[in-house]
């Protein structure tokens, strides 16, 4: 009994140890298969993040060198890039080389005739008569150029900006990125779907001057599927997103205003200044010129993003001669050597020929200044008694070297202009020069060329000074008929008095007639001495002898009309002594004088006739006041024809009764 007890306890304690073992074998084994699995999944989750971080960085790169192209040639990718547009064949034509690249072109010359004014082609173009119109006004926007831009979004047109480089970051990922680098993953990438959202706010990017802080955001829809051979597990990559720092809607709207400017406006030159962050370079290729914008706000590959494109070269307009050259009147001829070579092109806003390059032979004929008769080439025919000279007064002295001319007012006057500049009274009298308008505003106006001389000009109000200066606009014509009368304004004391005409020829029928528009004359006095005749000094005073050129004053002591003394004197031009009083008249006759005729002193004065002196010293009766003067003619012309007059006398007095 004590034996089989013994065994029974033996048995079970060998059982124990034997389950106690096989426990510790499973539990073992459990741990063991749980750590190989968690290892399982450590490993998979590594090479999605691994896979997902080469996507990302091959769409980065994608994208970097899509507009690294698009911008170095002008907008485009060509196809042989993996882009869209067609690849171009000739240098010159469909493109300009510069540092390796094919440029787009985005700017060309005129194709065809606009709006029936403005012409593609020399000898036309931009128009005939440029920059002037029919009416005189001068015009600096036109069509000087056709522009190519793309449209910056797809909805707008199929070539934009938006497409181009979707369509590029599209191929690159479809063609360029490798997952078969990976040992022990099938990676299945689908087929991407890029999209760019250049802008968010797209009404606020419109303006490139101010700042906006939006970047294009490129998006990839590039579903992924990583799946693991051993423990066979799969994980979906679905979404990739990128924003370059380059602002691409500012910088497109700038090269669209610079394309617009350069093809409207004459004056625009690409190498100017411009606001905010962006710079423009040009550089010079063949013929043409490749135009490079940078944007300080734009980094690309840690350097400033830079778009270029490419322009043709234009013809240039060439109005611009006169002022280089000096006075090219009727009859000169110009030649331009080795123009092929050497002659400037529009694009440079170089529209100046260079003189190295001109030989030029003058005409017989004088003008008033270098722009007299080069551009005045419209017709007029002159019919009726009209006044076509505009006036204004100069409100403050003048400097000389001034090119700021302040007026009473502008109505009439426009850019581009012939003015003549002239003292009419006080110290700076006879004085005169002619200019051409560069500026209008509202009481200013500007001359191209600085003012040759001093000119004392008194104020508008608040003041009695005799200082009197005008700013006449100069009527200028190719061929000049006149089968009426051409007058001037009559003089008022600040504006009027002369007629100024520059043309090539005058076929005068009719008559130029200044008389009776010069200086005025004195006021007669009952009972008293009349007043003197005004003259280049101003006004005279109750006098009888003559007021420089003016008349003087009837005397005042007689009783009645008709007795010596009484009679006004006659006016004078300017340093010929007006008459002094003392002509009798009756109450019939003229009790006051005539005005005189206008007179240059020499090449650089011109005054108006001065007025006759005012009757006085009758009673009883009435006296005449004095006559005025002949006023300023100043014709300029290669030749005058026909049997008509040009006349400057003074008017005849008045009769007293």
């Amino acid at each position: 009994m004590r034996s089989q007890l013994a065994l029974f306890a033996i048995l079970g304690i060998v059982i124990l140890i034997l389950f106690a073992g096989v426990y510790a074998v499973v539990f073992t084994a459990s741990k063991s298969k749980a750590t190989i699995h968690t290892g399982q999944q450590t490993s998979q989750q590594e090479g999605s993040q691994a896979v997902q971080a080469y996507a990302q960085h091959c769409f980065e790169s994608g994208v970097n060198r899509a507009l690294n192209l698009f911008g170095k040639q002008g907008g485009v990718i060509y196809e042989s890039q993996g882009g869209r547009t067609p690849d171009p064949s000739t240098n010159g034509v469909d493109y300009s080389l510069h540092l390796g690249y094919k440029v787009n072109y985005l700017l060309f010359p005129p194709e065809e005739t606009s709006s029936g004014i403005f012409f593609a082609t020399p000898p036309e173009y931009p128009w005939e008569t440029y920059p002037y119109l029919q009416n005189g006004q001068v015009l600096d926007s036109g069509y000087f150029g056709k522009t190519t831009l793309a449209p910056l979004y797809s909805e707008y047109g199929a070539n934009s900006w938006q497409s181009e480089l979707e369509h590029f970051v599209q191929n690159y990922l479809n063609t360029s990125c490798d997952f078969q680098q990976w040992k022990g993953l099938n990676i299945l990438p689908a087929m991407p779907n890029v999209s760019v959202r250049i802008a968010e706010n797209t009404t606020y990017v419109l303006d490139w001057q101010k700042e906006s802080p939006e970047n294009p955001l490129f998006i990839a829809e590039w579903p992924i599927l990583v799946n693991d051979k051993f423990i066979r597990a799969s994980t979906r990559l679905n979404k990739l997103v990128y924003t370059p720092n380059v602002r691409l809607a500012k910088l497109y709207f700038f090269v669209k205003s610079l394309l617009i400017q350069d093809s409207s406006n004459m004056s625009f030159s690409m190498n100017g200044v411009f606001p905010q962050s962006f710079g423009v370079t040009v550089y010079h290729e063949s013929s043409d010129s490749v135009i490079s914008v940078n944007d300080q706000g734009s980094v690309l590959n840690n350097k400033k993003f830079e778009f270029w494109f490419a322009r043709k070269n234009r013809p240039p307009a060439l109005w611009y001669i006169a002022p280089q050259a000096g006075n090219i009147c009727a009859g000169s001829s110009i030649t331009i050597e080795d123009h092929d070579e050497t002659l400037p092109s529009a694009n440079d806003a170089a529209l100046y020929l260079p003189l190295d390059n001109l030989t030029i032979r003058k005409g017989e004929c004088s003008c008033l200044s270098e722009f007299c008769l080069t551009n005045s080439t419209v017709d007029r025919l002159i019919s009726g008694t009209q006044i076509l000279n505009q006036y204004t007064a100069v409100g403050e002295s003048l400097s000389l070297g001034t090119h700021e001319i302040p007026v009473e007012g502008t109505t009439g006057f426009s850019v581009g202009d012939e003015v003549l500049l002239i003292g009419m009274t006080g110290a700076s009298a006879g004085l005169y020069e002619s200019h051409t308008i560069s500026k209008v505003q509202r009481f200013k106006i500007y001359v191209a060329e600085p003012v040759q001389r001093a000119f004392a000009a008194s104020p508008f109000l608040g003041t009695t000074s005799s200082d009197k200066v005008q700013l006449v606009r100069i009527l200028r014509a190719r061929t000049l008929i006149v089968t009426g009368k051409i007058t001037a304004q009559p003089w008022d004391g600040r504006t009027g008095g002369v007629i100024a005409i520059n043309a090539q020829t005058i076929d005068l029928r009719g008559s130029i007639d200044s008389s009776g528009t010069g200086f005025r004359g004195g006021e007669g006095i009952v009972g008293s001495i009349g007043y003197q005749g005004e003259s280049a000094l101003g006004f005279g005073t109750q006098r009888t002898n003559s007021n420089a050129g003016g008349g003087g004053g009837g005397a005042g002591n007689s009783a009645v009309c008709g007795a010596s003394s009484a009679g006004g004197g006659a006016g004078a031009g300017h340093k010929s002594s007006g008459a002094n009083s003392g002509g009798s008249c009756s109450a019939l006759v003229s009790c006051s004088s005539d005005g005189g005729t206008s007179y240059a002193l020499d090449a650089s004065h011109i005054f108006m006739g001065s007025g006759g002196g005012g009757g006085g010293g009758c009673s009883g009766g009435t006296v005449g006041n004095g006559a005025a003067g002949g006023g300023i003619i100043m014709v300029t012309a290669s030749s005058i024809t026909g049997s008509g007059k040009i006349i400057s006398n003074g008017a005849s007095a008045g009769s007293a009764s």
